[in-house]
């Protein structure tokens, strides 16, 4: 934010005057580097966020509506999915573009991020059939950035439905940790030391192998851990834990 002067000057030797511009050429492409990520996570706010919250408020009214049925209706479904993911992405690349370590911390009130992403996800778990299910004993505060535990848990639970075609997902929230689990097609064959990878993919999951590398990095940034474990009955169990929670106002 704050670059030095210039290296260079007229009262340098011609070997210390080249070292000095070579320095100063590199500290310009940085600053230009930095000017377009700012100019870049600008655009994602302005022309990305407010049209896909468009989108998806729209689709969700017109499958409110019962005279929208058979293949018109899937359609806007798929649309309706669509959606959701860009925003839960959209609000990721955000957090991670724009935010720095330490950004500042409110109390954020986990069980209510909990009844709220399952409100918004509970329409595309019916649409497949499953049954989505919270466990929240109510209140728990944490202190965090803004929409961090929102972020997280809603691609975990867009990862949950994706890859579980019959049977349930939970949500299940306890003293200092979230959990989502489901009854898919888990984790087999799935190394779980990469499974966080960027651009890791397993035969069995497929996907981009992006989701669960943005929840890593925005986990990390807060100091929070996220694992993933094979559920014992079928399917799979992601958990965070957060620090230490917040003792209510």
């Amino acid at each position: 934010d704050n670059p030095g002067p210039p290296f260079a000057s007229g009262r340098q030797t011609t070997e210390t005057r080249e070292i000095a511009q070579a320095l100063d050429d590199y500290q310009g492409r940085i600053k230009h580097l930095l000017e377009r990520e700012r100019s870049l996570t600008d655009d994602i706010g302005h022309e990305l966020r407010t049209p896909t919250a468009i989108i998806a408020t729209s689709s969700e009214l017109l499958l409110d509506d019962s005279t929208v049925t058979g293949a018109v209706r899937e359609r806007v479904g798929r649309i309706a999915r669509a959606a959701r993911r860009t925003m839960s992405v959209v609000d990721a690349l955000l957090f991670l573009g724009r935010g720095e370590p330490g950004a500042t911390a409110v109390r954020v009130d986990l069980g209510e991020v909990v009844n709220d992403a399952a409100q918004m996800f509970r329409p595309l778990a019916e649409g497949k059939g499953l049954d989505l299910q919270v466990e929240c004993g109510g209140e728990q505060w944490i202190s965090a950035p803004p929409e961090t535990a929102a972020i997280v848990l809603r691609n975990l639970l867009e990862n949950a439905i994706r890859f579980t075609d019959h049977g349930t997902v939970r949500v299940i929230l306890e003293p200092g940790r979230l959990i989502v689990e489901d009854t898919g097609i888990g984790l087999g064959g799935v190394d779980l030391g990469r499974i966080f990878e960027r651009g890791y993919r397993s035969d069995t999951r497929g996907g981009s192998g992006l989701g669960l590398d943005l929840i890593r990095r925005v986990c990390k940034r807060v100091g929070w851990q996220a694992s993933a474990h094979q559920r014992p009955g079928g399917g799979s169990r992601f958990e965070v834990a957060f620090d230490a929670p917040v003792p209510d106002a």
